[in-house]
């Protein structure tokens, strides 16, 4: 395996660069990269991106959903998990062996994206996106809306968003036996009074790779962030959250 999978064991920048050396002026030409993490362990849902929905894993959804966008130059499965390490090359996408200190629950994903993109670095692409696997209902037409959204804009950062379906202003956490409003009792109004509130939900993050790397402190949301609304959207993170994808998978919604 290691021998056939070839650099998805560099885990760390060495000499050069894992695609041989290319020129700034070809790195321009070149369509963006596709990073699609996909980890072994999962703290609520035990190895969810390799669960079968509607006889596929959560992570072939994604590799899947990039190739039919032809948007990308190349698409990379970054993991710790050799199973799914092997089914990127079984696809023909490019594996890569994920350190360990990257792979734990407290990491965060813009870890990942940057420590990926400093082993490209003789190869960056002016764009590049992440997508979870955790959302199997993202198509490659969002893919290629989002793309074409951050190219027709000064923005940095193209992001699916999904509204709240329940207003976090009316947040209440615990202080001893009692609870409190989280944000203040100024919150504390019908819905309807409250501004309508969004979440990024995990389907598609596009970014311009310079201003990502020099803004790594605020990762994704950095300055000059659009929206790109998703019609159709699960952010699967529960037993119950994949129950309910089957259950819109079996009926067609």
């Amino acid at each position: 395996m290691k021998a056939r999978l070839g650099w998805a064991f560099s885990e760390e920048p060495t000499s050069g660069t894992v695609f041989g050396p290319v020129s700034p002026e070809d790195t321009r030409k070149m369509k963006p990269t596709c990073i699609i993490p996909a980890r072994k362990n999962s703290k609520r849902l035990k190895n969810k991106n390799k669960l079968l929905l509607n006889g596929k894993s959560l992570v072939l959804y994604a590799i899947e959903a990039a190739r039919e966008s032809k948007v990308f130059s190349r698409i990379i499965v970054t993991s710790d998990d050799m199973e799914i390490l092997e089914l990127a090359y079984r696809m023909r996408i490019l594996p890569h062996k994920r350190p360990w200190r990257l792979a734990g629950d407290e990491v965060e994903l813009k870890e990942v994206c940057a420590q990926l993109l400093g082993l490209l670095y003789t190869t960056l692409t002016e764009e590049f996106a992440m997508l979870s696997p955790a959302n199997p209902f993202r198509t490659a037409e969002d893919i290629r809306n989002c793309y074409k959204l951050l190219m027709g804009s000064d923005a940095n950062t193209v992001m699916s968003v999904v509204k709240f379906d329940h207003c976090p202003q009316g947040a209440l956490m615990k202080k001893g036996k009692y609870v409190t409003p989280y944000w203040g009792n100024e919150y504390i109004k019908n819905s309807q009074q409250l501004k309508q509130l969004y979440r990024g939900d995990g389907s598609i993050v596009f970014c311009k790779t310079r201003p990502f790397l020099e803004n790594f402190k605020v990762g994704f949301y950095g300055k000059k962030v659009l929206p790109y609304f998703m019609e159709r959207s699960i952010d699967i993170d529960t037993k119950e959250d994949f129950e309910h994808a089957e259950f819109l998978m079996k009926n067609g919604k």
